[in-house]
């Protein structure tokens, strides 16, 4: 079976916004930069807006070059808001804790942003837990700030939930060190571990664990189940290519993957799939 091209996702057009504040923060012509991108208004007001992923890294890159900012990747995950997220930020927004809002983070990603090689995911490991973000490699201009932005947004999002700034105790990053390691300090208020095995951040039992203010039982409910149907309503329309391209994405970092491989995977016969 011939492999079909990869796409490598989409993400919201929220993202374009956080970037866009970040660049007016450092005096740059945001409005300019994404009308050379396509980004009008219009196109940023549309209901569950999606931007390619190599649409966004070209954009991430131009923002990088405009600014003068190797580390802007950092501030753009700061200016993160949760509405910048559509239905499922906003449902973050009302979790009871940092704890319910983390796995809910990471488990709606789907509805604002799909990478076809892999996806992040929620670990606990006793009452701490890790954040894993999974990213395309190997890194060069135009990913390493998607890894700084993702990282940093998490951190910016759970603490709006909380209601104060975070502080993990850990935060691994897949690519080298920077010459210049203090913007990761002050982001992230402790020593980042580079050249990791992958990229994540861990945060201990008592950040997890703290209250969010916001929070509403009654209208955190009703979130959830609106955010859980638009879930399974992307799940059950995705096509079967789309879902083929999916698993492949992972299974070729190790080599070109078999179609039995493959079927094993979806959960099909091998002949259904062929």
């Amino acid at each position: 079976m011939s492999a079909p091209a990869l796409r490598l996702g989409d993400l919201s057009t929220g993202f374009v916004l956080a970037l866009a504040a970040a660049v007016d923060q450092r005096g740059a012509d945001a409005a300019g930069l994404l009308a050379r991108f396509g980004l009008s208004a219009a196109r940023l007001a549309e209901p569950g807006g999606r931007l390619s992923i190599p649409h966004y890294m070209r954009l991430g890159h131009a923002a990088l070059e405009l600014t003068g900012d190797p580390a802007l990747g950092l501030a753009m995950g700061r200016a993160m808001r949760p509405a910048f997220l559509g239905l499922a930020g906003v449902t973050v927004g009302q979790a009871p804790d940092v704890r319910h809002a983390a796995e809910t983070l990471l488990r709606l990603e789907p509805l604002y942003g799909r990478n076809y090689r892999g996806r992040s995911r929620y670990a606990a490991q006793g009452r701490d837990a890790w954040l894993h973000f999974y990213s395309i490699s190997p890194y060069n201009a135009y990913n390493r700030f998607v890894v700084d932005a993702v990282l940093s947004a998490w951190l910016a999002l759970l603490g709006t939930v909380a209601g104060q700034a975070l502080q993990p105790r850990r935060v691994l990053i897949e690519y080298p060190a920077p010459a210049d390691l203090a913007p990761y300090a002050t982001a992230f208020g402790c020593p980042v571990e580079f050249g990791a095995a992958e990229n994540a951040l861990l945060l201990d039992a008592v950040t997890l664990s703290r209250p969010g203010p916001e929070h509403c039982p009654a209208t955190w409910r009703q979130l959830l189940a609106l955010s859980d149907a638009e879930h399974g309503r992307l799940t059950r329309t995705r096509g079967l290519t789309e879902r083929v391209v999916e698993v492949m994405g992972p299974l070729l970092r190790h080599g070109e993957p078999t179609l039995e491989q493959i079927a094993s995977r979806l959960r099909l016969p091998s002949w259904t799939l062929r």
